[in-house]
């Protein structure tokens, strides 16, 4: 629960900590049932089954923050725990496997992630309220983003006194998290693809963009399968000059959305 207070630590059977994107101090409680209890005693069968489930939506958001680290640091959020979140709804859509051995099949359901904002403050629309064109290819393993053209004060919000801004694209590829006694593993996959990221110049805030086509491709030959999935990211920054040629973007100023995912299969 959240509680008005300022110090963090422990006191007594409490703790209090802070979380990113939560304004106030977490206080919750410490303890609670033994691991070997739990693991003996048939009225925790339940706590068990989803203690093991859980693994697999946090592997699924580590595999999505893999895929998206260029724009990893325009949020305000806990990002693992907002992605373990979503992984667990894509956890359920898995109808056939036993709760408790569910899969985190993102190549058949990766589309609850399309329209993700990074930021909650100041999510993407609210800087740029039209959404980038995008389109999203497996066959090539490439994708095209067209950033709209902007007018200060008419369609691009600047939340701050920023002097300098430029936009992000970045294509990166995701992975099943599949049931195994042993614990949730990646589902087999070719070899692993890095996210790449293409950027805009620097530019000033108070003046015109005219708009821009970006074009990304992963590696040269790459291969993928019907386990991996691309998801499709924009972002913008806002930066600082530290000398005549280097500008320093600024954590957590800017915005990110996730625009397209493309997956292997149908959902079912």
């Amino acid at each position: 629960m959240n509680g008005d207070f300022s110090f963090t630590g422990r006191l007594g059977n409490l703790s209090a900590y802070r979380m990113k994107g939560v304004e106030q101090v977490v206080l919750r409680t410490i303890g609670g049932p033994k691991k070997g209890k739990i693991k003996r005693n048939p009225s925790c069968a339940g706590i068990l089954r989803n203690a093991t489930e859980f693994g697999g939506p946090a592997k699924a958001a580590k595999s999505i923050r893999n895929a998206l680290f260029p724009v990893l640091h325009l949020t305000n959020r806990h990002l693992q725990s907002s992605f373990t979140e979503l992984a667990k709804e894509v956890q359920k859509m898995d109808t056939v496997s036993q709760k408790g051995e569910r899969n985190v099949w993102l190549s058949q359901h990766g589309e609850v992630l399309e329209g993700f904002d990074f930021h909650t403050k100041t999510p993407f629309s609210s800087i740029i309220p039209q959404t980038p064109v995008a389109s999203i290819s497996r066959d090539t393993i490439s994708a095209s983003v067209q950033l709209p053209a902007l007018l200060p004060g008419i369609n691009f919000f600047v939340p701050g006194t920023f002097g300098l801004f430029r936009c992000v694209v970045v294509l990166g590829v995701m992975h099943d998290l599949l049931y195994r006694p042993q614990g949730y593993q990646p589902a087999p996959y070719q070899g692993l693809l890095y996210p790449v990221s293409v950027y805009t110049d620097w530019l000033p805030t108070s003046m015109p963009f005219a708009g821009q086509q970006m074009e990304l491709s992963i590696a040269d030959n790459p291969v993928l399968g019907e386990s991996d999935t691309l998801v499709l990211a924009a972002g913008v920054e806002f930066g600082t000059p530290v000398t005549s040629t280097f500008i320093k973007p600024l954590p957590h100023a800017g915005a990110a959305k996730i625009l397209a995912v493309a997956r292997a299969t149908a959902a079912s």
